[in-house]
């Protein structure tokens, strides 16, 4: 028995070369009979071909590939549409934050305010 294989490391079209059409990496088995029997030539050429259930795979294949890439993209543009929203609510606490700060600042400022002028009158008037 002598088998053959022919080794191809890359395409010669050139539009393949240049990148205008996708290389094709196909892989299948091929035997060849030398002088089959007449059973074998018979149960050979009786069966069907897979051709058409590869296309339905196929077909199928791209359908579930389409469906998928879509579902990734409205996944990514919901997580794109959160991350904004809690971005704003962020900035949005941290304004609301900075303000209670300066109002406490304020507060505590004036009612310091407060307390050294009530305290000076307190001395003036112990001193009169």
């Amino acid at each position: 028995v002598t088998f053959y294989y022919h080794l191809k490391l890359f395409s010669t079209d050139p539009e393949v070369v240049v990148g205008k059409k996708p290389l094709v990496n196909e892989y299948y088995d091929e035997l060849i009979f030398q002088e089959p029997s007449d059973l074998l030539v018979q149960l050979l050429n009786s069966t069907k071909s897979l051709a058409d259930e590869n296309r339905t795979i196929e077909k199928e294949y791209a359908i579930k590939k389409t469906s998928t890439i879509e579902h990734i993209k409205n996944v990514r543009q919901r997580i794109r549409n959160e991350i904004q929203d809690l971005t704003e609510r962020l900035h949005i606490t941290q304004e609301n934050i900075k303000r209670v700060r300066q109002r406490s600042i304020d507060n505590n400022f004036s009612s310091n305010i407060f307390i050294s002028s009530t305290q000076d009158n307190i001395k003036h008037q112990i001193e009169d």
